[in-house]
């Protein structure tokens, strides 16, 4: 996983700006679809999401979920239909694009790499660029360009097969250091920037489904 992620942020940091990142990607939600695990419609819920889960599945689901505080997963073969996860006492339906990545909601962004005194318009469609390019390549970059003329490139790639996670990385460059015609993302932010770590060794990760993202 650690080569695989290597080599995607040295794709991204050095050739991947000048690509079409999010050509035919879907529109993002703002949100997931869920419902409460302990709600009646619950399994008609899960079973909609992966017809092939019975509901003997599904509680089991629900119960090791709960037992072991844990996020438990379900996909179909067909790696291009949605997958189920039961995380925190509710059940979320993942949407997949046709390249089989996940249709990631813009706001599972939030609490990851943040700009100082950017536009909030400007940061939702920052977001929502990034959430196409995931759906479409299983990475997303950018560059945010600040007042001083200096930027950040910003990179974020899917971690493992049945993601439930991303990594996500910020590079500092100079003025003079990047031209932005070289970069097919760029945004602007007056001011820094900063990003969050979480977990015992302070990874730059974060789950999508978990409430603090940890």
């Amino acid at each position: 996983m650690l080569r695989r992620m290597t080599e995607y942020l040295a794709c991204a940091l050095l050739v991947c700006f000048s690509l079409p990142l999010h050509a035919a990607a879907p529109d993002p939600p703002a949100v997931f679809e869920s419902v409460d695990v302990d709600s009646s419609s619950a399994f008609q819920f899960a079973k909609a999401c992966v017809p092939s889960l019975d509901e003997p599945s599904f509680n089991r689901m629900v119960r090791d979920s709960l037992a072991n505080r844990s996020t438990m997963t379900n996909r179909p073969e067909n790696k291009t239909q949605p997958y189920l996860v039961v995380s925190g006492a509710r059940a979320i339906c993942v949407k997949m694009s046709d390249r089989k990545y996940p249709i990631l909601p813009f706001t599972v962004f939030d609490g990851t790499i943040s700009f100082a005194n950017m536009a909030g318009d400007e940061e939702r469609k920052l977001h929502i660029d990034l959430a196409k390019q995931i759906a479409a390549n299983g990475f997303a970059t950018a560059l945010v360009v600040n007042d001083a003329g200096n930027a950040f490139q910003v990179v974020y790639l899917l971690a493992g097969e049945m993601p439930i996670r991303f990594y996500y990385h910020a590079n500092f460059l100079k003025k003079g250091e990047f031209t932005e015609s070289s970069f097919a993302s760029v945004y602007r932010s007056p001011g820094g920037m900063s990003i969050t770590a979480r977990g015992e060794s302070r990874e730059h990760t974060k789950m999508f489904f978990s409430k603090s993202g940890s």
